[in-house]
C-alpha cells in the first residue's frame, strides 16, 4: 500500500462540498495509483491546507458514475478527462497545523500532480495522530471548540434567561481551557481566533462569532438562524447517542442539552438582531394603546393591506 498526496484546486471543483455531501468522490487519475493505497487532498487557492485522507477504492474508471456535478465549479470536469479513480474520504483534518505554512517545515512541497508522500510528511502526520490518540478527550478539537462554548452560553442562561447579550460573549482564552478538558488534541489559540470563528480570513467553521463591537477579541457562539445555518454545528456530534454529562459551575447538560438549547432558546436570542425596537424617546407615537386597537379595528381607518404589512 502505497501513500499518495494530490491537489485540489477549489476554484475549479468544490472538493470540501464534495465530500461533506457525497463522501466519495470520481477523482482524475494521472498516476499509477492502486486499489487500497491511500490518497491525502491538499486544497490549493485561498484554503492551503492538508484536508482530506482517502482510500482508493476503484482505479483506472473509464466513465465515472458518482453525481457531482453541482460541485463542478469551472464545469470542465465533464467526465471526459481520461481515468478515474474512486476516493472514499476516511478522515478530515483542520487546523494550523495541516496547513501549507506548518506542513513546509516538515518537508511538504505543493504537488504539481500526484507525488508520493514524502517519509517527513508521513512522520509528522502519524505524530499528530499518536498525539491525538494519547490525549485525555474524546472529541475533535473544533467540536471541542463548539461544546466548550455552547456549554458556557448555557450556562449563561441557566443563571438568567433575560441575560443582555453581552453575557454571551467570552474570553478566547477561557473558551480555549474549556475546550481542551473534552479535545481529543491540543487547542492553539488559532483556533478559536480563526479556524472556528465565522468572521476570521481562513475559517474552516463557523462556530464563533466575532462581532462585539466594543471589544473584538471576544467571542460567542454562533446561532444557527445565522449563516443560512452553514456550518454553525458540528456535524461529526450524535447528541441522542452520547451520554456524556458537561459540568460547569454547578449546572450539568448532556450533549442533546446543548444541541436543544442552541437550537431554540439561543437562536431566539439572536433572531431579532436586525429588528429595531425603538423607545418612547426615539419614537413616541402620542397614543394610548386602546387608540392604537381602536384604530387597527377601524376599515375605514386601516385598510387590509395595511393590516397584512403591519402583522
Amino acid at each position: 500500500m502505497a501513500e499518495w498526496i494530490i491537489s485540489g484546486n477549489p476554484q475549479n471543483y468544490d472538493v470540501v462540498g464534495a465530500f461533506h455531501e457525497l463522501k466519495r468522490v470520481d477523482w482524475t487519475q494521472s498516476a499509477n495509483i492502486d486499489v487500497g493505497d491511500i490518497v491525502y487532498i491538499y486544497v490549493s487557492g485561498d484554503i492551503k491546507m492538508l484536508l482530506f485522507k482517502c482510500r482508493a477504492n476503484k482505479v483506472n474508471i473509464t466513465v465515472p458514475d458518482i453525481e457531482d456535478q453541482k460541485f463542478n465549479v469551472s464545469g470542465k470536469y465533464d467526465g471526459h478527462m481520461g481515468r478515474y479513480m474512486e476516493l472514499e474520504m476516511l478522515e478530515e483534518f483542520d487546523g494550523p497545523e495541516y496547513s501549507r505554512e506548518e506542513l513546509i517545515k516538515h518537508g511538504f512541497q505543493s504537488p504539481m500532480g500526484p507525488m508520493h508522500m514524502p517519509d517527513s510528511v508521513s512522520e509528522y502526520l502519524e505524530g499528530l495522530r499518536n498525539y491525538s490518540q494519547s490525549s485525555i478527550g474524546k472529541y475533535s478539537v473544533s467540536s471541542s471548540v463548539w461544546i466548550a462554548t455552547a456549554l458556557m452560553a448555557a450556562n449563561v442562561y441557566s443563571q438568567n434567561i433575560n441575560a443582555d447579550r453581552e453575557k454571551y460573549y467570552f474570553k478566547q482564552s477561557e473558551i480555549r481551557e474549556k475546550a481542551q478538558e473534552y479535545a481529543n488534541g491540543k487547542v492553539e489559540p488559532a483556533r478559536i481566533s480563526w479556524w472556528c470563528c465565522a468572521d476570521g480570513p481562513k475559517n474552516t467553521y463557523n462556530y464563533l462569532r466575532a462581532d462585539n463591537e466594543n471589544d473584538n477579541t471576544l467571542r460567542r457562539l454562533t446561532s444557527p438562524v445565522e449563516l443560512d445555518g452553514i456550518k454553525t454545528l458540528p456535524t461529526d456530534l450524535s447528541p441522542s447517542l452520547d451520554d456524556t454529562i458537561f459540568y460547569i459551575l454547578g449546572h450539568d447538560f448532556s450533549l442533546e442539552d446543548l444541541f436543544t438549547f442552541v437550537q431554540e432558546k439561543y437562536s431566539k436570542i439572536w433572531e431579532d438582531e436586525n429588528e429595531w425596537w425603538p423607545s418612547l424617546t426615539e419614537y413616541d407615537p402620542e397614543i394610548s394603546s386602546k387608540q392604537w386597537f381602536r384604530l387597527l379595528k377601524d376599515e375605514s381607518v386601516t385598510s387590509h393591506e395595511t393590516l397584512v404589512m403591519l402583522k
